[in-house]
């Protein structure tokens, strides 16, 4: 009998600890154009949706890696109160900036902005992530084509004036 009473009581004072992770990233989905040599800069709203405080790490993936800048790539979150909505409350924004390489030509880009966490409380491996998807068409600037064109026919024409006048003499 006290064997079974000394369980109970262990049993009693035995907490069972749970925690959820997740978390959110907004817009989900970005689709732009911008000119070769501009540099755009687009903000992300990214929030705790699971019930513990978690640090997120931001990253661009993709094609665009090479060229986007982003302002904070670690933020420190609360989770959100219940029920979830946009826009979030503790959520936190952090800003992309692209940079558009130099085309001759017209280009489609495709990336991801992802969102991960790792608590890993108690030895524990849980993860989180979202990706929100990037598609980024880059077009060369019309007037910056027009312009060296013009500027190389106006070489060919002053060439061509100086070679005809050293011949007529």
């Amino acid at each position: 009998m006290k064997k079974i009473i000394l369980i109970f009581i262990l049993l009693l004072n035995i907490s069972i600890v749970s925690a959820s992770v997740g978390i959110g990233v907004s817009p989900a989905k970005l689709s732009d154009t911008i000119f070769t040599g501009d540099v755009k800069e687009y903000e992300y709203i990214v929030y705790n949706t699971g019930d513990i405080n978690v640090t997120a790490n931001i990253e661009v993936e993709g094609d665009l890696s090479d060229y986007a800048d982003i302002s904070d790539k670690s933020l420190f979150l609360l989770p959100e109160p219940e029920p979830h909505r946009l826009p979030p409350v503790n959520g936190k924004i952090t800003k992309i900036k692209i940079h558009a390489p130099l085309l001759f030509k017209e280009k489609n880009y495709t990336s991801k902005v992802v969102v991960s966490v790792n608590p890993g409380f108690g030895g524990l491996i849980t993860t989180g992530a979202v990706a929100s998807n990037i598609f980024i068409t880059v077009k060369p600037k019309s007037s910056f084509y027009f312009k060296n064109i013009l500027l190389a026919i106006i070489i060919i024409i002053i060439f061509y004036l100086l070679l005809k006048k050293r011949s007529s003499r």
